[in-house]
């Protein structure tokens, strides 16, 4: 997302997913920016004029949008179809159609927030109630909703009803029929029915993606699989999950690797050196695009490789929790060659073939081969979902398509 004044939340939601531990050559790559001209749009055209004061991510055919200081949900031609009445603070932005169903709330936010459900007809079919983080809206997925209830998280179904009583410390959403859960400090997995399928052992979890998570034991991660067995043993010192066949690692240390291929530590991990560089391991942990890297998308929104390339940034220095300066963004492809040069001030991943990138302070949008395909004229923009993606233009929020 190139939405800045939501990059705090999306790096608290990015530790879903990607995961900390306390850690694991390659060949040389040169920056060279480019110019970039920033003419008139050559393409982008507006389906939905910006008139809203603010828009989020279209989702089963529906984007939440804010009218003065509430929020309703529009259809793909931009028509309300949901009137704003919604929370007038920021929560709704993040609030999403998942399973036919929407979280809302009709408070300001703060302590006293309860969040219900509505239907695609903005009927009401769960009524506000449960507790919760104000600014990340429960959602429903494979059919269970994670809710909090005082102190303790549970799920319900569709209906409202309990399916899993509040329990745990904490509770993530289903992935692959199992659930993050937490309780007497250590992290597990739950099935729909509530049972634990993998015991809670580990100091922090991941969701599953194609037969895998992320674990950490001892302050070191490694993927599990559905059974609970360490596919990879932990020995990384952060670690992301498995996207496009590949996920992210990084080092602080000079490290070796094994006749396996991977990572071996050669001294202890410091606190905070601005030392990281980033690269990539395959689903067995065998390095694959070494650690050269200062800064990639994972560990500000849990990206990897999408269509076959990431993120990547050069010419900073940076650890998971500080970045000194801002350097440039490009793209590397799966054999960590730079497809892209690092050219723009920011980039997003890969949606529908296009990214979101930025140059002197105004958003576009580029195709994998680096050419500018909707031209950098906005002062925010989102990825594309369901083809259509929302931008600003001055103050106002709008929809364009390809």
């Amino acid at each position: 997302m190139v939405n800045y004044r939501q990059l705090s939340m999306a790096l608290a939601l990015s530790t879903a997913g990607l995961v900390y531990g306390a850690s694991p050559q390659g060949g040389q790559v040169s920056a060279k920016p480019d110019a970039i001209a920033v003419p008139a749009t050559r393409s982008g055209t507006y389906v939905v004029t910006p008139r809203f004061d603010n828009a989020g991510a279209f989702s089963e055919g529906l984007a939440a949008v804010q009218v003065g200081d509430k929020w309703g949900f529009i259809d793909r031609t931009g028509s309300l179809v949901i009137k704003p009445q919604f929370n007038p603070g920021q929560a709704q932005y993040n609030a999403k159609f998942a399973d036919g169903l929407a979280a809302v709330n009709f408070q300001p936010g703060g302590d006293g927030a309860r969040w219900g459900f509505i239907d695609k007809r903005g009927a009401v079919v769960i009524n506000p109630q449960f507790d919760g983080d104000y600014y990340t809206p429960p959602f429903f997925s494979e059919g269970r909703a994670a809710i909090k209830v005082g102190a303790r998280y549970g799920y319900i179904d569709k209906t409202g009803s309990f399916v899993i009583a509040p329990m745990f410390d904490e509770a993530r959403w289903f992935s692959e029929g199992l659930a993050v859960v937490k309780t007497g400090g250590k992290y597990g997995y739950v099935d729909r029915a509530g049972m634990v399928a993998i015991q809670p052992t580990f100091d922090s979890a991941g969701a599953f993606k194609d037969g895998l998570a992320v674990v950490t034991i001892g302050g070191r991660c490694g993927f599990i699989n559905r059974t609970g067995v360490l596919a990879v043993k932990p020995q990384f010192e952060l670690l992301d999950t498995v996207s496009d066949g590949l996920a992210q690692f990084a080092v602080s240390n000079p490290y070796h690797t094994d006749e396996k291929g991977q990572v071996a530590q050669d001294a202890p991990a410091p606190q905070d050196d601005g030392a990281w560089k980033y690269g990539y391991v395959d689903r067995t942990g065998r390095v694959v695009i070494a650690p050269q890297f200062e800064l990639t998308l994972m560990n500000q929104l849990g990206g990897s490789f999408v269509e076959g390339l990431a993120v990547v940034e050069f010419g900073t220095s940076a650890t998971p929790t500080r970045r000194a300066q801002r350097g440039k963004f490009g793209f590397i492809d799966k054999a960590g060659r730079l497809a892209i040069n690092p050219q723009y001030d920011f980039a997003s991943s890969f949606s529908d073939g296009l990214a979101v990138v930025e140059v002197d302070g105004k958003y576009g949008y580029i195709d994998h081969t680096g050419n500018m395909i909707i031209e950098a004229q906005f002062e925010q923009a989102d990825s594309f979902s369901e083809g259509l993606a929302w931008v600003r233009l001055g103050t106002k929020f709008g929809f364009i398509r390809r």
